[in-house]
């Protein structure tokens, strides 16, 4: 950060020209619903005569799962190991699995039981660990570009199973995109085991914002006006250019302020570059209106976010 004020006599911190960009913080973005539309994915259904299908149950193998380690399923189905049961209760265990896997948040996993013929007493169930197969996109061809939001789904695509807090991270992390709005649902894929994210995008290119309040000092001026605005996209998407005026409504030349700010995606997964600078000139009106005094300051900073979460 580099200041330069530039002042002829003491002044009130109300009207020290070097305290006025810490009074125009720009508007905050108002937050978004990042829910994902989940499809309900029924319950593994036994067949009819599930119920008079009875065998002695020796033991349970649970193949698929990179989540959980196989003991961690036992206490599903320990107390039935030993006796007579039915195909319906090797069904209840499988979706005993199902709901520990939705109740973690894997919301696109699911266990089965598949088609076999018992020996020895032994039962196999599967699990389908839900992965994303295709990202597809939908914004009526109003992005600048792809690029980021492609990169952004193949680390979703590569995190597997996926988790529905890590997609509703993912669309939070769009979403942070200026003038982007984004919205998702999960649909069923052509690869069986898999889902498809679709992404309903709405784009602005242009943002505008005007006010007036009266939260300024006597000094300044009560009543303050100020515009802005900002063009998304300029380079690529997720890239924004901010410009902001400030002035003293009724007497403009007790106080006047500019800024511009720009920021653009920055190599890491939701990581933000901001460069802004600006410069604000003051005449102190009121009790300091007959000194004469004149003010002037000016800064620039630089800045990395990186969304914790």
């Amino acid at each position: 950060m580099a200041a330069q004020p530039a002042i002829a006599q003491t002044v009130p911190p109300s009207a020290d020209p070097g305290r006025i960009p810490q009074r125009f913080e720009p508007p905050r973005t108002p937050g978004v619903d990042t829910r994902i539309t989940v499809p309900q994915i029924p319950s593994a259904v036994p067949p009819a005569q599930a119920r008079q299908i009875r065998f002695m149950l020796r033991g349970v193998t649970v193949n698929g799962s990179t989540v959980y380690g196989a003991e961690q399923f036992g206490p599903l189905y320990q107390g039935l190991v030993g006796r007579e049961v039915s195909l319906l209760d090797v069904y209840n265990v499988a979706n005993q699995i199902t709901a520990r896997y939705r109740n973690d948040g894997y919301v696109l996993s699911q266990a089965v039981v598949p088609q076999q013929q018992i020996r020895d007493g032994i039962v196999r169930i599967q699990v389908v660990e839900g992965r994303i197969n295709r990202v597809i996109i939908k914004d009526e061809g109003k992005l600048a570009s792809y690029n980021y939001l492609l990169q952004y789904a193949e680390r979703l695509k590569a995190s597997q199973p996926v988790t529905q807090r890590e997609l509703e991270r993912y669309l939070l992390l769009l979403n942070d995109f200026p003038g982007m709005r984004v919205s998702g649902v999960l649909a069923p894929s052509d690869v069986p085991g898999t889902s498809d994210l679709i992404l309903e995008v709405t784009y602005k290119r242009i943002d505008a914002y005007a006010s007036i309040d009266n939260r300024g000092s006597r000094f300044l001026g009560p009543f303050q006006a100020e515009v802005s605005g900002a063009y998304n996209g300029l380079i690529d998407t997720g890239d924004r250019l901010l410009y902001r005026y400030v002035v003293s409504l009724f007497q403009p030349r007790e106080l006047q302020f500019h800024e511009a700010r720009f920021q653009t995606p920055f190599m890491g997964y939701g990581t933000i570059l901001e460069v802004w600078g600006n410069y604000s000139r003051t005449k102190p009106g009121f009790t300091l209106r007959f000194l004469d005094i004149e003010g002037e300051s000016w800064s620039w900073n630089i800045k990395l976010k990186q969304p914790l979460i």
